[in-house]
């Protein structure tokens, strides 16, 4: 069904228009396809290895087309799942194909598949990452990381994340006396470590494009995005946070204390929120992101709800049932990811979608495939409303 549904999605995208950063990263392969290998660096923000990449593959095909570039990128898609399904029979150490049609036709995902854009590529590289991470293959795993890197140089702060994977089980089975074993098994990771900062060295800012870094500046710390991750989740997987509400009345009882959560979600909202990237603020008409984001500041009543739902999503996700302890840090990491970027972007929300997916526990039967009809129902129709350019995300 997966490979019906790739094809059919293939033969929509082939046909259609450049859309939203396709202008910059397929002018970037074309000439790198011409021979010219300079880089776009007034408009280019990622490191232009997706755009090696794809170049080399097209050279090969001998092909040169939009509906070429977007087949090729499309492979990527492929190789995402592929990924996931290897990470969720690691952790679960059973295979789930519920979750595998659950992460294949993720709504936020979906539309960008067959796009010339990075994110699909990298998201792929990170679930091998922590596949090979989870399997205690370090080195493959620092590997992996450094060609991520290569395709979206944030995915270095899932350093952290990689850090508790290596230093979690041991700390369960030996408490102290296994930091040397932990310090060994982390070596690796000083590889991609120290090639990002030669990079941020070199470079001068994390963003590529120097003239860009003003758009995405180093070290800023902004929670718009936190918000609208959780508004989507909950948008996404309404059952799921029913049932960690429930979750959470339960045990207010034996831990009050846990009423701070979604008050200080609220507070910190209401405290520092504040949608202002020149990119957020453009394009009302045609994305649907930037309408949301605008009305939570023209509208007290829109801002009021849209706080709510995200903290309850907030609430409820956090007390789903993980597969292991480790799993509890996607949440931290997730969150520190997502507010180093000043630019409101759902499509940054990738890899935090997809660990939770791999991570948690599944729940009935019947919630999980609800949850996955709808999906498939949502991917489907924001595909092609972005595929025909009737809108964009």
């Amino acid at each position: 069904m997966l490979w019906v549904l790739w094809l059919a999605a293939l033969a929509y995208a082939v046909a259609g228009e450049l859309r939203g950063d396709e202008y910059v990263h397929f002018a970037q392969i074309k000439q790198f396809l011409g021979g010219d290998y300079r880089v776009m660096r007034d408009a280019l923000t990622t490191i232009p290895g997706y755009h090696h990449l794809l170049a080399a593959v097209l050279r090969v095909t001998g092909a040169d087309s939009l509906g070429a570039a977007r087949a090729v990128s499309g492979m990527w898609a492929i190789v995402a799942v592929l990924g996931f399904d290897r990470l969720y029979r690691a952790l679960h150490q059973r295979p789930d194909s519920t979750a595998v049609l659950q992460f294949a036709w993720l709504p936020v995902a979906a539309p960008f598949v067959f796009l010339i854009y990075t994110d699909i590529a990298s998201l792929a590289a990170m679930l091998w990452t922590f596949n090979a991470a989870v399997r205690g293959h370090h080195w493959r795993a620092a590997c992996l990381l450094v060609g991520a890197i290569a395709l979206r140089q944030n995915n270095v702060l899932w350093l952290a994340f990689l850090a508790v994977i290596v230093v979690v089980p041991i700390w369960e089975s030996k408490q102290w006396n296994g930091w040397k074993e932990a310090t060994l098994q982390g070596v690796p990771y000083l590889v991609p470590s120290l090639a990002f900062v030669g990079y941020w060295i070199w470079n001068g800012s994390v963003s590529y494009s120097g003239t860009q870094a003003a758009m995405h500046p180093d070290g800023s710390v902004h929670v718009e995005n936190l918000y609208f991750m959780l508004f989507c989740a909950a948008i996404l997987m309404p059952l799921h946070v029913v049932d960690g509400l429930i979750r959470f009345a339960r045990r207010l009882g034996a831990e009050p204390w846990l009423l701070v959560a979604p008050v200080l979600l609220v507070g910190i909202f209401y405290a520092v929120y504040a949608v202002d990237h020149p990119y957020n603020l453009i394009e009302n008409a045609a994305s649907w992101r930037n309408r949301v984001l605008q009305l939570t500041m023209s509208s007290p009543g829109f801002k009021a709800f849209f706080v709510i739902v995200a903290s309850l999503a907030g609430v409820g996700l956090a007390m789903q049932p993980l597969v292991n302890r480790a799993g509890w840090w996607i949440f931290p990491v997730s969150t520190l990811f997502v507010m180093l970027s000043w630019l409101v972007e759902q499509r940054y929300y990738l890899i935090p979608f997809a660990l939770f997916l791999a991570w948690r526990k599944p729940l009935a039967a019947q919630v999980e495939v609800a949850t996955a009809t709808l999906w498939l129902c949502l991917a489907v129709f924001l595909f092609w409303g972005m595929m025909s350019g009737l809108w964009y995300l």
